[in-house]
C-alpha cells in the first residue's frame, strides 16, 4: 500500500481538513494493532463500524508515503531498465538543453496507479487522489533549471471497453515540433486502471494509437533518442518499438502508485540506479508466449529443430529475469558447498563472488537456475528457478554469496501424480 496501488473497494471517502485528523503518530500506533486496518487501508465496510478512523485513515495513508522516502526508494530500485545503447540512460542533465516527454501515461496519477486505486476500476481523474506526483511532474522537479522541460499528450485513450480502447492524437503538432527541438524524448506508454473481467481484452498489443505516436516521433526526429517508460499492469506488446532505430532504451515501470513518478524520474536521471528483474517473459508475438520453463520438447513457431536444455528460448520480446543497471558486475569462483553425492532430503549449498566493475554503486539479483538433461516419464523444463540473492556493492567492491537449494525443489509430479526427485545429474 505505502509503495504502490491503494486498495479500496469503491466506497465513497469523504474529504477531511488536516485539523479534522488525528495525530498520524497515533493513527499508525493503532493501526499496527488491527490487521484489518493493515490490509483494508480505505474500506468502507471498516470506516462503517469505526466512523472515528474514517479521517485517521486518510491521513496515515498519506503520511506512509510522504514521510518514509524508503519505500520511494524501493520502488524506484524494482524498475527494469532495458537499454539498447548504454550512455543513453541515464539522461545526462549536463549535456541537455531540452527534454520532450509526452504519451498518455506522461501526466496521469490514475494510470500510474491502476485498478483498486480509490474505485473498484481505478480512479475516475487524478484530482481523487490525496497527493501524487505524476512522471512529468517528477522530471519537472528534478531536472536543473538548464534543461527546459516540454510536455504534450501525444495521444489520449479513449477506452469505451477495454478491449475496443484506442489511444486518438492529440497535440499532434505540438508534440512533433518538440520532439525536433529536443535532445531526448521520453514516451511513457502503457495502458489504461483496469481490474477483473471487466478488463480482459482479446489483443495483447499495445493500445491502438500509440506505436504510431512513437513512430511519427521517430520520423519527425530522426536523430533524437526515445526511451520508453511502460506503464502497465500486464505485458502489452510493443509491436516492434524496440527496433525502431530511435527507440534506444526501455524502463518498466508497471503501476508505480500515485506517488510512482518521482521513482521513475529518479531512474531516467540517474538519481537511482534501477535494479529490478522482470518476474515473466515479457512476449514479442501473441501466439508465441513461451515461459522461460518450457520443456526441452518445445519449438519455437516456425523452427524445425526441438529446444533444449543449451539452446536459447524461443524469441521473446524481454526474457525473464531480465533487468539491466547502470554499473556492471561479474561473477567468479562459482562452486558447490557440498562435494559429492547428495541424499533426498537434502540440501546443496552454491556460493559465488559477485564484483561490481562499474563506476555506480549498485544492487545486483543473482539468480540461480537448474535444469536437468534427462528425466524418467516427463520431459524436463529448460531451466527451473530454485534460487536467488541480493548484493549492493560499491564500485569494485567484491561480495560473497551463498544459495541453498533443497532437494525437495527438484521434484516434480509423475505420470502417477507422485511427487518425485529423480537420482542424476542437475546442472
Amino acid at each position: 500500500v505505502q509503495a504502490g496501488a491503494d486498495a479500496t473497494r469503491g466506497s465513497d471517502i469523504r474529504t477531511v481538513t488536516k485539523a479534522e485528523a488525528p495525530d498520524a503518530e497515533a493513527c499508525r500506533t493503532a493501526c499496527r494493532m488491527e490487521p484489518a486496518c493493515q490490509v483494508w487501508l480505505f474500506m468502507g465496510s471498516w470506516a462503517e463500524d469505526h466512523p472515528d478512523w474514517g479521517p485517521c485513515f486518510l491521513k496515515d495513508a498519506r503520511a506512509s508515503v510522504l514521510e518514509d522516502e524508503g519505500h520511494a526508494e524501493d520502488a524506484a530500485g524494482s524498475c527494469e531498465a532495458s537499454d539498447r545503447a548504454p550512455g543513453v540512460l541515464p539522461l545526462d542533465t549536463s549535456t541537455l538543453g531540452r527534454v520532450l516527454v509526452t504519451g498518455p501515461g506522461a501526466d496521469s496519477l490514475t494510470y500510474q496507479s491502476g485498478g483498486w486505486s480509490i474505485r473498484w476500476q481505478g480512479a475516475c481523474a487524478d484530482s481523487d487522489f490525496a497527493g501524487g506526483e505524476s512522471i512529468k511532474q517528477g522530471l519537472r522537479r528534478l531536472l536543473p533549471s538548464s534543461v527546459h522541460l516540454d510536455s504534450t499528450r501525444g495521444c489520449v485513450i479513449d477506452a469505451p471497453s477495454h478491449s475496443t480502447a484506442r489511444c486518438d492524437p492529440a497535440e499532434e503538432e505540438e508534440t512533433l515540433d518538440a520532439a525536433r527541438a529536443a535532445d531526448a524524448v521520453v514516451v511513457v506508454i502503457g495502458e489504461e486502471n483496469y481490474t477483473e473481467k471487466p478488463g480482459d481484452i482479446v489483443d495483447l498489443g499495445l493500445i491502438d494509437g500509440q506505436v504510431s505516436l512513437v513512430q511519427r516521433i521517430a520520423a519527425a526526429a530522426p536523430n533524437v533518442p526515445i526511451v520508453l517508460v511502460l506503464v502497465e499492469g500486464r505485458p502489452r506488446l510493443l509491436r516492434g518499438l524496440t527496433r525502431t532505430p530511435q527507440v534506444k532504451a526501455v524502463v518498466h515501470a508497471y503501476l508505480p502508485g500515485p506517488h510512482g513518478g518521482g521513482a521513475v524520474a529518479e531512474v531516467l536521471l540517474g538519481i537511482t540506479n534501477p535494479s529490478g528483474r522482470l518476474p515473466l517473459t515479457y512476449p514479442s508475438e501473441p501466439n508465441a508466449i513461451h515461459q522461460h520453463y518450457h520443456p526441452v520438447s518445445a519449438e519455437c513457431a516456425g523452427a524445425s529443430v526441438f529446444l533444449s536444455a543449451t539452446v536459447d528460448e524461443c524469441p521473446v520480446e524481454f526474457p525473464f529475469g531480465r533487468g539491466l543497471s547502470y554499473t556492471s558486475f561479474n561473477y567468479s569462483a562459482l562452486r558447490t558447498t557440498t562435494a559429492g553425492h547428495v541424499a533426498h532430503p537434502g540440501v546443496v549449498g552454491v556460493s559465488l563472488n559477485v564484483t561490481n566493475t562499474g563506476s555506480r554503486a549498485g544492487r545486483h539479483s543473482v539468480l540461480l537456475f537448474v535444469s536437468q538433461a534427462f528425466r524418467v516419464g516427463r520431459t524436463p523444463e529448460r531451466q527451473r528457478l530454485v534460487g536467488f540473492g541480493q548484493v549492493h556493492l560499491a564500485p569494485g567492491e567484491t561480495g560473497a554469496l551463498e544459495l541453498s537449494v533443497r532437494t525437495q525443489q527438484l521434484a516434480f509430479t509423475n505420470e502417477f501424480l507422485e511427487t518425485v526427485v529423480e537420482s542424476g545429474d542437475y546442472r
